[in-house]
């Protein structure tokens, strides 16, 4: 696929052939603000992540002030029809007339939910507050002057009074308003909040897990046979590789639950009540797959803990929480993987850690972390541009379930 650059001048000169219109700019920055903070791909469009993008992504992390709504629309259904008509639409994208509706009943509302400062990202409020104290980001020339220049502008919010702060910034809590993690100076201590579910289900509904989940319910209909276990038969098994593409069978298997692929997403099914187990087949429940933020939220939580004792099957669990932890998208820069191998090895978190066993444990340790990438990677908890790794709220969330639930070990906590 190509890349958003590309994408844009071939939907630049495909408007001008047709004579459509097409402000490049304003779909630059729809890109760049779903890829960011959302995980989805330039020629990824599901539905309702248009909604998404006008009403809360832009408000809450796009550019100050209202962007030209209607040229926005017309750009943005331009571009949904160049992708469909030269085959460049992904796999689960909305059809460009159903797209182009839903941004026309959500340019309705854009302007107000632009201007209301209760929508706004805590590095919107912050650039807004840099810039009426003469610092912006905008004409610097090296990422060492935008950190400088960040850092005096984050020096002079938390100089300002605890109610200014919070004055400025309705939308937030009051320990981000605040900028720290204090308690409320009763001895009380805060609790880590998840993310708003309108930021973090996109990254569930969009995962390529939820994709091929779904082919995998749509394949099942009405019945397929399984064994006394609760697998689909091997015959059965191999039938469902080959039509949801999950690679070759490998004639050692002599268990569906052998094939890693078909495994994961059965534990997902079973464990989300989208497949039910009869006593000699499985029925599949289309009418359970979440609709609202909350549900799909919910409901990518549970696939996790579905998955996750599996993980631990493969030895690849360990990293998981921390991970999590470290590349959340609101905490410092992104990550590559190098760099993430190198905190894990130091992790107090990481079993095999130690100068001692430097030399031995060291490529265990990162084989260990790759596999645990590998293994989670499809399920929307991170994004990876350029060889860096970004946590999404989705990721967030899932970070805080498992160290609520389960214990350093692995295990989870009784109780």
């Amino acid at each position: 696929m190509s890349n958003p650059e590309e994408l844009l001048e071939l939907a630049q000169a495909w408007a001008t052939q047709r004579g459509r219109t097409f402000a490049p700019e304003l779909v630059d920055t729809a890109i760049r603000l779903r890829d960011s903070y959302d995980g989805l791909e330039a020629h990824r469009w599901p539905a309702r992540t248009v909604e998404h993008l006008m009403l809360v992504r832009w408000p809450s992390h796009g550019p100050h002030g209202v962007p030209d709504v209607a040229a926005l629309v017309a750009s943005l259904d331009t571009f949904w029809r160049f992708l469909r008509s030269t085959g460049r639409m992904a796999g689960g994208s909305a059809e460009p007339a159903a797209l182009a509706q839903e941004a026309r009943k959500a340019g309705k509302r854009m302007a107000a939910a632009c201007t209301d400062d209760r929508n706004f990202g805590s590095n919107k409020i912050l650039l807004g507050f840099g810039e009426e104290i003469g610092i912006t980001l905008d004409d610097a020339t090296s990422i060492e002057e935008v950190q400088e220049r960040f850092g005096r502008i984050t020096d002079a919010w938390n100089a300002l009074p605890a109610d200014e702060r919070r004055r400025r910034s309705p939308g937030l809590d009051a320990r981000e308003a605040e900028g720290g993690a204090e308690g409320d100076g009763d001895g009380s201590e805060w609790t880590v909040g998840l993310s708003d579910p309108a930021t973090s289900a996109p990254h569930v509904r969009a995962s390529e897990f939820v994709a091929t989940l779904r082919a995998l319910v749509d394949w099942v209909g009405a019945g397929r046979e399984v064994t006394s276990t609760g697998a689909l038969r091997p015959v059965i098994a191999r039938a469902a590789v080959d039509a949801l593409g999950l690679g070759d069978w490998d004639r050692s298997w002599r268990s569906a639950m052998d094939c890693l692929p078909l495994h994961r997403l059965w534990l997902a099914a079973v464990g989300t009540e989208l497949v039910e187990l009869r006593a000699t087949k499985a029925v599949a429940h289309p009418e359970a797959w979440p609709t609202t933020d909350r549900e799909w939220v919910a409901f990518g939580l549970v696939a996790v803990h579905e998955l996750y004792d599996l993980a631990i099957y493969e030895g690849v669990e360990y990293p998981l929480t921390e991970l999590l932890f470290e590349i959340d998208g609101h905490q410092g820069a992104p990550k590559k993987r190098a760099a993430v191998a190198d905190w894990w090895w130091q992790s107090h978190g990481n079993p095999l850690a130690g100068p001692e066993h430097d030399a031995v444990m060291r490529p265990i340790s990162d084989d260990t972390l790759a596999g645990c990438l590998e293994f989670f990677g499809d399920l929307g908890l991170w994004t990876e541009r350029a060889g860096y790794l970004i946590g999404t709220d989705f990721g967030w969330d899932c970070a805080v379930y498992l160290a609520a639930t389960h214990s350093p070990d692995g295990q989870e906590f009784e109780g």
